[in-house]
C-alpha cells in the first residue's frame, strides 16, 4: 500500500526569491534611466536628464506591470511597491515645497502625486477586471453544477420509469 507524505518546506526561500525579483524589477528601470542620463552630453544632463527620468520611469514601470499581468504573475505587490516609491518622491517634493519654499520641487511634487493617482487607478482597474473574471468563472461553475444535477435528476426519473414499467 503506497504511503503518501506531505513535505513542508520553509517559506524563507520563497519570500527571498520574491524579494529578489521585486528588487530587480524595481531597480532595473532606475538603472536604465541612470544609464541613459550618463549617455547624454554633460551640457544636456541638467535639462534632459530630468525629462528622461520623469517620462521614461513611469512608462517602464507601467510596461513591466502590464507584462507581469499578461504572464499571469502576481503583479499587485509590484505595483504597490511602485506606488509607494512615487508616494515617497511626491511626498518629499511636497515637504520641500511647504517647509523650504523650494519652487524647483513643484514639478517633482505634482508629478509624484499624478503618478500615485495613475498607478492607483491602474491597480483598481485591474482589481475590478480580476474580480469580474472570478465572478464569470464562479457563474460558469454554478451552471455546470446545475447541468450535472439536472442530468442526474433526469437519469433518476428515467430509471424510476423503467422500474415501474
Amino acid at each position: 500500500m503506497p504511503r503518501e507524505t506531505i513535505t513542508l518546506h520553509s517559506a524563507g526561500p520563497y519570500y527571498f526569491g520574491r524579494f529578489l525579483l521585486y528588487l530587480v524589477l524595481f531597480l532595473g528601470p532606475l538603472a536604465l534611466t541612470a544609464l541613459l542620463e550618463d549617455q547624454l552630453p554633460p551640457s544636456a544632463r541638467p535639462n534632459w536628464g530630468g525629462i528622461i527620468t520623469v517620462t521614461l520611469l513611469p512608462l517602464v514601470y507601467g510596461a513591466l506591470y502590464l507584462a507581469l499581468r499578461r504572464a499571469n504573475a502576481r503583479s499587485q505587490d509590484f505595483i504597490l511597491l511602485v506606488i509607494l516609491f512615487f508616494l515617497v518622491v511626491g511626498g518629499s517634493g511636497w515637504y520641500r515645497v511647504i517647509t523650504e519654499g523650494n519652487v524647483s520641487q513643484w514639478p517633482s511634487a505634482i508629478l509624484g502625486t499624478v503618478y500615485v493617482i495613475g498607478f492607483s487607478l491602474l491597480i483598481a482597474r485591474a482589481g475590478r477586471a480580476e474580480r469580474r473574471a472570478r465572478e464569470r468563472l464562479a457563474a460558469g461553475e454554478r451552471e455546470a453544477m446545475i447541468d450535472i444535477q439536472a442530468e442526474a435528476i433526469l437519469r433518476a426519473q428515467e430509471l424510476q420509469r423503467q422500474r415501474q414499467g
